[in-house]
């Protein structure tokens, strides 16, 4: 989900959990602060969508992943703009089909997580659309959520895992010098990590934990290698959140719940009025 002004932007994979499949019954939705579902309004109501998942605002243009393919929207008029689908630029490569999370990162550029594939795409849309892959000297385990840090040049990841395992890690990639680059942990927490922010010096990332309300939304401190976990009671599927536009809370999508979470962010005032 995203923040667009005093709206929060839902993804929703349609009637039932099937992340993957193509059956045009997933939905964008403009809601309200607050999260009042009935008063929501649909973005690209004309435009077919299977299962979307990450979205990401830039000024007045969302842009979201389904599947296979990223998709823009004029939030404006709410009108579907453009979609471009990795593997048609990229033939030689297994075409992925749980597309992820998106980050943008500089010159225009967007990084899209393929957790399947354990790819990380480097996109450009527009009218010349250009499509790479960011080359690693390790693969990584499920690339999941991501948050670009344009001054240290790193794109932090939180890892889903691999073979059905909860052995996703949080870390990230230093992109200085020439690729392939490093992926480097931090901390021992392993998991199926889901969502990402970064706020300060602090990551906040989700981790299921297990397909039953079991998961939890932990705080990372990048300097005192420090982890708290924010909430005490249960989430069921914390999937891709957001940090509320005047940053004092965080909103947690429930994937298995069909609802939204709000965690306050209270205690990092300081630091959400230094970013």
């Amino acid at each position: 989900m995203s923040v667009y002004g005093e709206n929060w932007i839902v993804s929703n994979v349609g009637a039932e959990l099937k992340p993957t499949s193509k059956d045009g019954d997933g939905q964008l939705l403009l809601v309200p602060k607050g999260g009042d579902l009935k008063s929501a309004q649909t973005i690209g109501a004309s435009t077919t969508l299977h299962a979307p998942k990450g979205t990401l605002v830039i000024g007045d243009t969302l842009y979201v992943v389904d599947i296979d393919t990223l998709h823009s929207f004029d939030l404006k008029t709410r009108q579907h703009q453009q979609a471009i689908k990795p593997h048609e630029y990229l033939p030689e490569r297994a075409a992925p089909q749980f597309l992820n999370a998106i980050a943008q990162g500089d010159n225009g550029n967007l990084y899209v997580s393929a957790t399947d594939t354990s790819d990380i795409y480097i996109i450009h849309p527009g009218e010349q659309v250009r499509v790479g892959t960011l080359a690693l000297n390790t693969p990584l385990k499920g690339p999941n959520g991501l948050v670009w840090d344009k001054q240290q040049q790193r794109l932090y990841v939180a890892e889903w895992g691999t073979d059905n395992q909860p052995n996703g890690r949080l870390g990230y990639i230093e992109m200085k010098g020439e690729p392939p680059y490093d992926f480097t942990v931090l901390g021992e927490h392993t998991g199926y990590l889901d969502g990402l922010q970064k706020v300060g010096e602090h990551l906040y990332f989700s981790d299921w934990v297990a397909f039953e309300k079991a998961g939890k939304v932990h705080r990372y401190h990048l300097e005192a290698h420090e982890q708290t976990s924010l909430n005490s009671d249960p989430i069921a599927g914390p999937a891709n959140f957001q940090v509320s536009a005047d940053g004092s809370e965080l909103i947690v999508p429930n994937m298995l719940g069909n609802q939204l979470s709000t965690i306050p962010l209270a205690p990092l005032s300081t630091d959400i009025q230094a970013e």
